[in-house]
């Protein structure tokens, strides 16, 4: 009995480590290329990061707090905007991708798709729904029928 009880302990400790241990990064496809996205990214590795999936697109707003690109991702479609904001130290402390309906953001699609298999089906309160993850916390909005206030988006913050 007292040989269970430490391995039940030691299972506990070291899965107490895994989530501890757990990288606090999200991938973001932009156009078929998929960057990860750490805690760690700062300005010049997501600009990099940014110009190179958007290859042909020029920010529409470009500014030491924010980086903003707004981007047909599908051909036909609407818009996708997506703005990361960043701290007086060049660390992110905010990424929205969003746009109107849902058949434009394939950007934002992918990600809740990711965040609900590696974080279970989050909490949803009306239209929001939120998780947190890895360090992070996430929250998809989702309006329909709304007119020029209908939405489609995900914004990932540091809790």
């Amino acid at each position: 009995m007292f040989i269970v009880r430490i391995l039940a302990v030691l299972t506990l400790l070291c899965a107490c480590c895994a989530q501890a241990a757990e990288p606090e990064s999200f991938p973001v496809v932009l156009r078929g290329k998929t960057l990860t996205v750490s805690a760690e990214s700062d300005r010049a590795t997501l600009a990099a990061q940014l110009s190179g999936a958007l290859a042909g697109e020029e920010p529409s707003v470009l500014t030491v707090e924010r980086t903003q690109y707004d981007f047909i991702a599908v051909q036909g479609e609407g818009p996708v905007t997506l703005l990361v904001d960043f701290d007086s130290k060049g660390r992110w402390i905010e990424i929205v991708i969003e746009s109107s309906l849902k058949q434009q953001n394939p950007v934002a699609q992918e990600l809740v798709s990711w965040i609900a298999a590696n974080a279970g089906q989050g909490r949803k309160s009306g239209k929001v729904t939120s998780w947190t993850h890895g360090g992070l916390a996430f929250r998809f909005r989702e309006v329909k029928n709304a007119g020029e206030d209908s939405v489609y988006g995900i914004t990932v913050s540091r809790k």
